[in-house]
């Protein structure tokens, strides 16, 4: 049994060294024999490479296919810039949060009163910016957080105009 392992794989490398040798010869044939023909140097005739590039080319042209498609699809938008401007008053409510206690109290009114708000970080704490078109319900939120020690303010809003 030794006999037969240890006279084993010097044969599977010379048949695999073998294999891969017959391999690569037979993928370079195309090679040898463009090495091996005489070079022929002629204005008039076009190269190889030249014709078997025409062939694909006018093979390529006659094809059924329609046109080449992306593999991104173009999208387009249009914007109306100057739309109607509606009359309705939008007011904003802000108020600087301190600590989290007052973070927590805030955010528990604002979820009971159906508010959609931001939270933007400052350097003194968090700034709150509540939207509305209601003033009363923002009077109202403005009552409430007084017991909870934050201050509040309501101003119009009025958008940023960019030049």
């Amino acid at each position: 049994m030794q006999r037969i392992a240890y006279w084993s794989i010097p044969i599977i490398a010379i048949v695999v060294t073998i294999l891969v040798g017959l391999f690569l010869v037979k993928i370079n044939t195309n090679e040898s024999v463009a090495l091996h023909e005489p070079f022929v140097s002629n204005a008039l005739e076009p190269t190889t490479t030249q014709v078997t590039q025409s062939a694909w080319l006018d093979r390529f042209s006659q094809s059924e296919q329609e046109g080449f498609f992306y593999p991104v699809n173009e999208i387009f938008i249009t914007l109306e810039l100057h739309r109607h401007v509606t009359k309705e008053q939008t007011f904003t409510l802000s108020a600087l949060i301190t600590n989290q206690y007052q973070l927590f109290c805030l955010q528990e009114e604002l979820k009971q009163r159906g508010f959609r708000f931001f939270l933007k970080k400052v350097r003194e704490g968090t700034e709150l910016l509540v939207y509305s078109k209601d003033h009363m319900q923002l009077q109202n939120l403005v009552k409430a957080l007084k017991s909870y020690k934050i201050t509040a303010k309501i101003v119009p809003y009025e958008e940023v105009k960019n030049g």
